[in-house]
């Protein structure tokens, strides 16, 4: 495709990048089993969202650090992704979660996604990271 005809569609190369990260989460599977423990739910919740697949790491450094810009299609998808990301977390807490957990877990995950996004951690390793905030949070044991 021709960069003319991707700005048909799309404001700017951020917001492009924001849109396959968007369309990547969309197309994961978010099946929760809550006969699971709770750390291993939020960990599988977590490697569901498509950040940090192997398959690509190169693509989603640039679609993270793409979410970070200002335009205003690009603060839409990052509105989208927050929410998919919150709903998400809420599934796999479960229908009994207290509320304050949620609000710290997806702080933890964004904040571990920018971390990965800059370089002081792997987005491999932020599964195991929301499992073990899970753990600590919950008191529940893994």
């Amino acid at each position: 495709m021709a960069a003319a005809t991707a700005y048909n569609y799309f404001s700017s190369k951020d917001h492009i990048l924001a849109e396959v990260l968007w369309r990547r989460m969309q197309s994961a599977p978010h099946l929760v089993d809550l006969s699971r423990p709770l750390p291993e739910r939020v960990a599988e919740t977590v490697r569901t969202m498509g950040f940090g697949t192997a398959d690509s790491p190169g693509v989603v450094d640039a679609c993270t650090t793409a979410l970070l810009g200002d335009g205003p299609d690009v603060k839409q998808v990052r509105a989208r992704i927050g929410g998919e990301i919150y709903r998400r977390l809420d599934a796999a807490l479960g229908p009994d979660a207290d509320p304050s957990v949620l609000r710290i877990l997806q702080i933890t995950y964004t904040g571990a996604i920018l971390s990965a996004g800059m370089g002081h951690l792997r987005f491999a390793d932020v599964p195991d990271l929301l499992a073990e905030a899970a753990t600590l949070l919950s008191g529940e044991k893994p």
